[in-house]
């Protein structure tokens, strides 16, 4: 991270149904509190509701925030809270978000993703 403050982290998650009604998965970062995410996972019959659009979307978006107090390399945790919940993306939005249908595209890391794609 190169700044400080707090900021909104989506999770992009695949959505499904549960007959208990929850999906639930939890986010950290670092050594902070952790953050029990749930999402829409039962469906009313009604075509506008959030399950609906989300299958729609095929993907549900989950969100949290978590605060930097430092600048630096920092790990975001994920947590199993119910099963069987597949995770597509993580977006920490920092400021600049570019605006998209559904996820931005991948950032810059030296490692993971070395350098623009050149086409």
């Amino acid at each position: 991270m190169t700044s400080t403050g707090t900021f909104p982290v989506t999770v992009f998650r695949l959505p499904s149904l549960d007959e208990r009604g929850q999906r639930r998965l939890a986010v950290s970062l670092d050594d902070q509190p952790v953050t029990v995410l749930s999402g829409q996972s039962v469906a009313t019959g009604n075509r506008g509701d959030a399950w609906a659009r989300n299958v729609e979307d095929g993907v549900e978006r989950l969100t949290a925030t978590v605060t930097v107090t430092e600048p630096g390399e920092r790990e975001l945790r994920l947590f199993m809270v119910d099963a069987a919940i597949a995770v597509d993306q993580v977006v920490i939005d920092t400021g600049g978000l570019p605006v998209s249908y559904l996820a931005p595209p991948e950032s810059w890391h030296p490692v993971f993703s070395p350098g623009p794609r050149v086409e």
